[in-house]
C-alpha cells in the first residue's frame, strides 16, 4: 500500500524535491559564508598566591589579621575570574576602543541582504560578544575553547586574542592595585610593628608582594594562558552546502508526497 502510493506520488515527489534543490541554492547563494576560528587556553601556573601558612606557628594572631585586612584573590580564582570577564562589560569596554573590532563586528551578517548591525555603544558589544562567542570545555581538562565564527578569517582570530589580552590585563590591573594597598599597609603596619617576630613576618610579606609585582611587570599572560593561538580554519564551515541539499531535497520530497495524499483524500471524499 504504501510502496504504491510512493510510486504514484513519484512526480510530485520529484517535483518538490526539485524544487527544494531550487531554494537550497538561493539559499546558499544569499548566505554569507563564515570561518570558525579557535584557540584553546589553562589557567596559568602562577606564582601570586600569597603563602602565610609560616607564619601561622609562631604568630598566628598576626597571619589571622592579615588574611582579614588583606582577602586579595588567589591563583586559583583568577582563571574562573577570566571565563567570567571575558564576555562581559568590562571587557567590551576595552575592545570598543579598537576600531578594527567595531568595524568587523559591525560588517559581519549572516546573509547578503542583512542590515548592518548597530553598535552604539560597549552594552551592544558585549551582547554580541555574549551570544557568538562561545567558550567550551575541553573534555575533563581545565582547558577552554574560544570559538568564533565571521566571513573575515583574519578578523575572528583577531577577536580571540583581542579578548583574552584585555581580560588579561584587566585581571593584572586589579591584581596589581590590590598588590600596591598590600605594600603601602604592610609599610605602615611595619613601621608601627614593636616585636622582632612581626618585624620578621611583615618584611616576608613584603617580599612575597615583590615578588607579585615582579610577575605583574612580565610580559606574558597572567590569569590564562593561551595553549593554542587563535586561528581560522581553512574553508568556510557556515552554511554546510551538503547538508543544506540534502536537507532541502528530502523536505521537498516529504512535502510533495504530503500535496499527493492530501489531493488523494479530497478526491476520495468527492466520489
Amino acid at each position: 500500500m504504501f510502496l504504491a502510493d510512493f510510486w504514484r506520488a513519484k512526480i510530485y515527489m520529484l517535483v518538490g524535491g526539485g524544487l527544494g534543490i531550487l531554494a537550497a541554492v538561493v539559499f546558499l547563494m544569499l548566505a554569507v559564508p563564515h570561518y570558525r576560528a579557535t584557540m584553546l587556553i589553562a589557567p596559568t601556573t602562577g606564582l601570586t598566591a600569597v603563602d602565610i601558612t609560616g607564619l601561622f606557628p609562631h604568630n598566628a594572631s598576626f597571619a589571622a589579621e592579615y588574611v582579614a585586612q588583606n582577602p586579595g584573590p588567589r591563583e586559583s580564582t583568577d582563571f574562573m575570574r577570566f571565563e567570567q570577564m571575558l564576555r562581559g562589560a568590562s571587557v567590551a569596554r576595552s575592545l570598543y576602543q579598537d576600531d578594527v573590532i567595531r568595524r568587523g563586528v559591525v560588517q559581519e551578517a549572516s546573509f547578503r541582504m542583512s542590515a548592518p548591525k548597530d553598535l552604539p555603544s560597549p552594552a551592544y558589544l558585549a551582547a554580541y560578544l555574549q551570544k557568538h562567542v562561545k567558550i567550551e570545555p575541553v573534555g575533563l581538562t581545565p582547558m577552554r575553547r574560544l570559538v568564533y565564527d565571521h566571513p573575515d578569517p583574519e578578523f575572528a582570530a583577531y577577536l580571540l586574542l583581542a579578548m583574552h589580552r584585555a581580560a588579561d590585563d584587566l585581571i593584572r590591573a586589579d591584581i596589581a592595585g590590590k598588590s600596591a594597598q598590600r605594600v603601602a599597609w604592610l609599610n605602615e603596619a611595619l613601621g608601627r610593628a614593636v616585636h622582632p617576630d612581626h618585624k620578621r613576618a611583615l618584611a616576608a610579606l613584603l617580599i612575597e608582594q615583590e615578588q607579585i609585582r615582579m610577575i605583574l611587570a612580565m610580559d606574558e599572560p597572567f590569569a590564562a594562558a593561551i595553549t593554542e593561538t587563535a586561528a581560522s580554519s581553512p574553508r568556510p564551515l557556515w552554511p554546510p552546502k551538503m547538508l543544506v541539499i540534502l536537507t532541502a531535497l528530502f523536505a521537498g520530497m516529504v512535502l510533495g508526497y504530503g500535496l499527493y495524499v492530501a489531493r488523494k483524500t479530497t478526491s476520495g471524499r468527492r466520489d
